[in-house]
C-alpha cells in the first residue's frame, strides 16, 4: 500500500486539490502555446485518417478541462469544418 494513502484525510484533500490546480495550469499554458504556435488564419496541413486535408484555423478550445488542444478549421477546398490537434498537422 502507498504511503500516500496513509495520510490524514484533511492532507490527501489538499494534495488533490494542488494537483487539481496544477493540471488547470498545466492546460490554460499548453492552450496558451497552441494559439501562439497555430494563430487563427492560418493555414496548415492535417492528417485527417488517411487523407491530409489543408485547414484554415478558425477557432481554438476555450476549455481547459475538456480536450484542451482542439483546434477547430475549415477545409479550404469543401469548406467543411474539421476539428483536429496539433499531433495531427503535418509539416512538410
Amino acid at each position: 500500500m502507498s504511503t500516500l494513502c496513509k495520510a490524514p484525510l484533511s492532507v490527501r484533500a489538499t494534495r488533490v486539490t494542488k494537483a487539481k490546480t496544477d493540471y488547470k495550469a498545466a492546460a490554460e499554458h499548453l492552450m496558451a502555446v497552441i494559439r501562439a504556435e497555430y494563430p487563427i488564419g492560418d493555414v496548415v496541413d492535417v492528417e485527417l485518417g488517411n487523407a491530409i486535408v489543408t485547414v484554415e484555423i478558425t477557432r481554438h478550445t476555450d476549455s481547459w478541462w475538456h480536450r484542451p488542444t482542439e483546434v477547430t478549421g475549415v477545409n479550404i477546398h469543401t469548406g467543411k469544418t474539421r476539428r483536429f490537434t496539433p499531433e495531427q498537422i503535418v509539416e512538410f
